[in-house]
């Protein structure tokens, strides 16, 4: 155990050590609730999604590999879904990606 131990000790110690680097050089203000809270509360409901989804895709005789897969697809869907509920992501960038994936209106009146 004391490799495991070892191991998750120091990615914690480097990550706070980076974080720290960042702050200083970039000199941000920390915003737990948005760094930290919101995206790790979104990603527990994805991962409990995904997990429930799967169980249950796979008692229904699916196939494992289609079960995963179509698992991951709707939590990574939740994922986004909760980061815009919680406001991780700005409706300024939803309207950007809207604009990138819709097709371009046509103006026949220029022409």
């Amino acid at each position: 155990y004391g490799f495991i131990i070892g191991f998750i000790a120091n990615s914690i110690l480097v990550s706070v050590l980076h974080f720290i680097t960042v702050v200083q050089a970039t000199r941000l203000k920390p915003q737990f609730s948005n760094w930290f809270v919101k995206p790790g509360l979104a990603s527990l409901l994805m991962a409990l999604v995904v997990r429930l989804l799967y169980l249950v895709l796979t008692n229904y005789k699916i196939a494992y590999g289609l079960s995963l897969i179509i698992a991951i697809t709707i939590g990574l869907m939740v994922l986004f879904i909760t980061f815009v509920l919680l406001g991780s992501i700005p409706y300024s960038f939803l309207n950007k990606l809207l604009r990138i994936f819709s097709p371009p209106l046509h103006n026949d009146i220029d022409a």
